[in-house]
């Protein structure tokens, strides 16, 4: 790849002759630009049409009311996901249920050893509270307890006669009555990685990944003989009341040292705590390597860009410590420290939530994530926010920007590289470079631009946050730009043309191949 002094767009693009719907300016002639914007979007080349979607509910004490809102927006994920479809973009999704409840090495009140040891969960639980009609004769065929909604054939496996978003409702239905100590990470590792029989089938090795966390506190995933949550005399003399704030006592470390038990408040640079310095917990290290490592270094999945991390948790700052007296949760302790909520509605006091430090700390490490508040009173956000991940890695990726052009043998050509890379079982990746059509003579393989923009206006293609109409087959976040140079409106695709096979349908590029499309983009010019 020539050198570069400006930074990179990328797009991954599909195989063959298929638009990748970029949304790029085509070439014009600009004056030299002075500002370089860079946007990241992804198509894979070897059409991801499957999803593995695994929800973490936090099944403990305080969760209903939040659990209540998922229940009540996951309809809209649904909808957005069998919108996309009808655009032409079907997929194989498999959805599961896992609760945070690996209860704790000894036995106590609500937290049982092994808890419910990370198995996707079907039916509710007898502590949820009304759960959806139906449940009691809802059931998953084929053997397996996660749904398997396929749009490309249009079935699922759900017997009894519900929907695919009540089925979920059932799932989702999990109770908080479960261990307060929450291994909301190490229950997705485990659910991912440990041969459970209960989860057999769920992930497939050819299928996007989106892990949906949905919890009101941190995490405080630790070893399954930790004594950490040792609730005899010598426990508490070692780690203090039995409460949750031994999780972050022992699990967070702020400017360097363990959160402590004094009162404090607006603790700075705080990230989960390293054993070295007295940490109990799992380090988050684990977590982050299983989500963007390849599989051939310990990771989940192959290409790490395949894996899509949600949270709906509260906001890691501020961390503050303050002291209760008598201790504001555990009934008859003459005072304990506890953790400040780091959020709390101001409609609705019952949604609040606790700094995630260590959670949102692995969930930010992958390339596709998403933040919101567990304090929202309505999700959909998150919601909108996690399909719109989703439909990012299975559909056509957009760049909603006008590309610079360069001048070659007098021809004014888009500013672009494109690169075929294909990752290999040991982990590395091999790339070759792919010409431009309009520099090449059209010699195989290569790519090209394609104006969509009269297809956008004749399927009367609406703008981003209104749904489009049916009659629309381009991505709704695929929308026309302004060039800022002459101000006029443009759309187009790039396309990668590999030739024909003898049967005349398009070469496809070898197997776990993406296409990297970098262009350099306008974002203002200097005369």
């Amino acid at each position: 790849m020539r050198s570069r002094t400006w930074k990179l767009a990328r797009l991954v693009a599909p195989i063959g002759l298929i638009p990748l719907f970029a949304c790029l300016a085509p070439p014009v002639e600009s004056p030299k630009t002075n500002v370089i914007q860079e946007t990241t979007v992804r198509v894979d080349q070897s059409v991801k049409n499957k999803v593995d979607l695994l929800f973490l509910v936090d099944n403990s004490l305080s969760m209903q009311p939040k659990q209540d809102e998922l229940r009540k927006r996951f309809p809209q994920l649904i909808k957005i996901l069998d919108d996309f479809s009808t655009k032409g973009n079907p997929a194989s999704y498999h959805i599961g249920v896992v609760t945070s409840d690996l209860g704790s090495a000894t036995n106590m009140s609500a937290c049982k050893p092994g808890g419910d040891g990370a198995k996707l969960q079907v039916t509710p639980s007898p502590a949820a509270v009304n759960p959806p009609a139906g449940c009691s004769t809802f059931s998953l065929s084929g053997g397996v307890r996660f749904i398997d909604y396929n749009q490309i054939t249009g079935t699922n496996n759900i017997v009894g006669g519900l929907d695919v978003p009540t089925a979920f409702s059932c799932m989702a239905a999990v109770g908080d009555m479960g261990c307060g100590f929450e291994h909301q990470l190490e229950a997705v590792y485990r659910a991912l990685h440990d041969p459970i029989t209960e989860n057999s089938g769920f992930l497939r090795p050819d299928a996007i990944l989106a892990v949906v966390f949905v919890t009101d506190e941190d995490d405080c995933s630790a070893p399954t003989n930790s004594d950490l949550f040792d609730a005899s005399a010598a426990g508490v003399n070692s780690y203090g009341t039995l409460h949750s704030f031994r999780c972050t006592n022992f699990g967070v470390e702020c400017n360097g040292a363990l959160v402590s038990q004094m009162s404090a408040s607006g603790l700075m640079q705080c990230t989960d705590a390293k054993m070295a310095n007295g940490g109990k917990l799992f380090e988050t290290q684990r977590y982050k390597d299983f989500f963007t490592k390849p599989a051939a270094q310990g990771g989940v999945k192959t290409n790490p860009d395949d894996v899509i991390l949600v949270a709906i948790s509260a906001p890691s700052d501020q961390v503050s410590v303050q002291v209760t007296t008598p201790c504001k949760d555990v009934a008859n302790v003459a005072s304990c420290p506890i953790l400040t909520h780091s959020c709390v509605a101001a409609t609705n006091m019952n949604f609040f939530g606790d700094p995630a430090v260590r959670l949102n700390g692995v969930v930010n490490s992958a390339k596709n994530h998403s933040l919101t508040s567990i304090c929202d009173t309505d999700y959909t956000a998150a919601i909108q926010s996690l399909g719109d991940l989703i439909i990012s890695q299975i559909g056509a990726g957009c760049l909603n920007s006008p590309i610079a052009n360069r001048t070659v043998a007098g021809m004014q050509v888009p500013d672009c590289v494109v690169e075929d890379v294909t990752s290999l079982s040991d982990g590395s990746k091999m790339t070759s470079s792919i010409a431009s059509c309009a520099e090449n003579g059209h010699k195989i393989p290569c790519w090209q631009v394609i104006d969509k923009l009269a297809q956008y206006k004749s399927q009367g293609c609406t703008p981003v946050g209104t749904t489009p109409p049916a009659t629309c087959k381009l991505p709704p976040t695929c929308q026309p730009v302004t060039n800022p140079i002459d101000m006029t409106q443009q759309l187009v695709t790039v396309s990668i043309d590999r030739g024909l096979d003898t049967t005349g349908k398009p070469n496809t590029a070898p197997a776990g191949t993406v296409a990297n499309v970098s262009c350099a983009t306008v974002a203002s010019s200097s005369k």
